[in-house]
């Protein structure tokens, strides 16, 4: 872990979460992957290019889909790690990647720390502000309910279509489905 000694006023310093081109903005579709990049400033924003090693990072921000699909991010070695735990990365130049996937549709931001001293949460420019939206339809994910249950004839009966992705983010204009109501006749 990150040690007082490795920085000269670590009350000071702290790691941003950008994509990898450096933007502090972006977006993706649910269960695709973006490129993450942390970087670890000192107190003046500067990058120390002598800063090189494995540390663990933990991120937070994202939420688990509706289906319980957890975020993860790649640790060093490629393996996906859910968000929340130590993600072991290599740092070299004070710089570290990772891939991020996430899963449900949501706006959210992606803020990662250093064991107690660095951490880009508290300051809105230093993490990354994230728009995921739904996957494509998926059959398996979606319901149709019908109210009341039983229809009887000539009284109005309600169908509702829940049109979900993989991971059960709906795609309904409402964000829960459509309602189509017809009459049963004799």
């Amino acid at each position: 872990l990150i040690t007082k000694d490795l920085l000269a006023d670590e009350s000071s310093s702290h790691v941003e979460v950008t994509d990898s081109t450096g933007l502090h903005a972006g977006s993706m579709v649910a269960g695709s992957s973006k490129s993450l990049k942390i970087t670890i400033f000192d107190q003046y924003g500067n990058v120390l290019p002598s800063y090189h090693g494995d540390y663990n990072v933990i991120l937070s921000g994202p939420a688990p889909s509706p289906h319980g699909n957890v975020p993860t991010c790649t640790n060093k070695s490629g393996a996906n790690v859910n968000f929340g735990n130590n993600t072991l990365l290599a740092f070299n130049r004070r710089v570290a990647t990772c891939l991020l996937r996430t899963y449900k549709e949501e706006v959210t931001t992606v803020d990662a720390s250093l064991s107690t001293l660095l951490h880009s949460g508290g300051d809105s420019g230093y993490d990354l502000d994230l728009t995921v939206t739904h996957g494509a339809l998926s059959a398996p994910g979606s319901t149709l309910t019908v109210s009341p249950s039983p229809a009887t004839v000539q009284s109005p009966v309600n169908l509702r279509l829940s049109v979900n992705d993989l991971y059960g983010n709906p795609l309904g204009a409402d964000g829960v489905g459509q309602t189509i109501a017809f009459y049963i006749t004799g």
